[in-house]
């Protein structure tokens, strides 16, 4: 790695070598944590305050304790506004070529497919925490890479070397999980 400093726009730069064949370490992140509180239970909680609905600070307390709060987008996505506004069981699309989309999803949740027609976004509702949870996927065929997202949590994966039918989860300490 090099970095240049231009103080001139027609003058010299200056370099600085900052890496030069250097090995960095590579560090494994593990996004299939358990809960941060390992006996955490949302009814105790409440029970402990003695609440029987979650006010939004409580709700943002809960999402703090349990280590999730930073990886929340923000602003949250909505389920009324595009793109997620329903249009036919749950789905929403630009794709032109879907016409499989007659099997009606949850409920809670409002999907939506772009016209690349490889990448699927949805919204989420958690009626208990009064917030929405926006996850993804995107398959990338030109290069080779499948991304995956949860809230602000994004993962690739490359192709080339990819276990096909493997199953990979992704958790934010256990709160919420994408499989």
């Amino acid at each position: 790695m090099i970095a240049s400093v231009c103080l001139e726009s027609d003058g010299t730069c200056h370099e600085f070598h900052i890496l030069d064949r250097s090995r960095v370490p590579k560090p494994l992140c593990n996004w299939n944590k358990g809960f941060k509180i390992p006996d955490f239970s949302l009814s105790k909680y409440m029970s402990e305050k003695g609440v029987i609905q979650l006010n939004q600070m409580a709700v943002s307390h809960v999402l703090e304790t349990l280590g999730v709060s930073s990886y929340l987008k923000s602003p949250s996505c909505d389920r009324n506004a595009a793109p997620f506004t329903v249009l036919n069981n749950g789905w929403s699309k630009e794709c032109a070529s879907t016409t499989g989309l007659n099997e009606s999803i949850s409920g809670h949740s409002s999907c939506y497919i772009p016209e690349k027609c490889t990448a699927l976004h949805c919204c989420t509702d958690i009626p208990m925490l009064n917030i929405t949870v926006n996850t993804g996927i995107d398959l990338d065929i030109c290069d080779f890479r499948l991304t995956v997202s949860l809230e602000e949590v994004t993962l690739e994966y490359s192709l080339v070397d990819y276990e096909y039918g493997s199953k990979k989860k992704i958790s934010l300490f256990g709160l919420f999980d994408l499989r």
